[in-house]
């Protein structure tokens, strides 16, 4: 991680990337990880694992990259979870919910923004596009 580019762009935020592509993953961790920690994990159950410790250890993400096909669990059924259990997931501290994936259809957007996603972006995406949506999150 690049503290210095973290220092200049004034941003400091946690970040959970749920990617079962393992070179998509760790190439969504190293665009993010501009940003502050980022952390990336490949099944929705390891996500909700990390979300939990992290928010038993005091440290809650601020921002989750939710991917919408995943083996086992989709994203958009994490998404949903997360959402009904906010208060116990994250300590009260509600994190932005950001879906990155290839569906760019009507169906599936309006499904997530129904699950109460905060943004959507489709790929494939890069650091001006995440830089973008990351500006009208309120992170940068």
């Amino acid at each position: 991680m690049n503290f210095t580019i973290i220092l200049l762009l004034g941003v400091s935020m946690k970040t959970l990337i749920v990617e079962d592509e393992p070179v998509t993953r760790i190439f969504y961790e190293k665009l993010f990880s501009e940003y502050g920690p980022t952390v990336g994990v490949g099944t929705a159950e390891e996500a909700e694992q990390l979300i939990k410790k992290a928010t038993s250890e005091g440290d809650p993400f601020d921002l989750i990259c939710l991917d919408i096909k995943l083996p086992k669990m989709s994203g958009l059924e994490l998404l949903h979870r997360l959402r009904a259990h906010n208060a116990t997931c994250q300590g009260g501290k509600s994190p932005k919910m950001l879906m990155v994936t290839a569906y760019g259809d009507l169906k599936y957007s309006s499904e997530a923004f129904a699950e109460g996603c905060d943004g959507y972006l489709v790929k494939p995406v890069d650091q001006v596009k995440i830089r973008e949506k990351l500006k009208s999150l309120g992170f940068v």
